[in-house]
């Protein structure tokens, strides 16, 4: 019982996250010509990540897949990030990280 209520939560948190991100484009319902959504897959972790924001140092993100080529919505919509930006995601037994 608990463990499906666990699952169910998970669950819900993994809509609630792609849901977010579905909607964070340039614009509602439209991508500009030029860009694309960044796409990424959730690692399975073996490990707990330490959250101290260290996250290339730390071994439990070692076999994810960063999720880049973002794009920017402020001040130059649509263009590509002036910064380098990588994203991890990945999940445990017990929660999304």
């Amino acid at each position: 019982m608990i463990n499906s209520i666990n699952n169910s939560r998970l669950t819900l948190i993994i809509y609630l996250i792609v849901g977010a991100l579905a909607y964070s484009g340039v614009s509602f319902g439209q991508e500009s010509a030029t860009s694309k959504r960044p796409i990424g897959q959730a690692a399975k972790l073996n490990i707990v990540p330490v959250i101290d924001g260290d996250v290339l140092n730390d071994p439990a993100w070692h076999k994810a897949e960063p999720i880049t080529d973002f794009w920017q919505t402020q001040p130059n919509a649509g263009q590509h990030v002036s910064q380098r930006t990588e994203v991890f995601v990945g999940f445990s037994d017990d929660a999304l990280h």
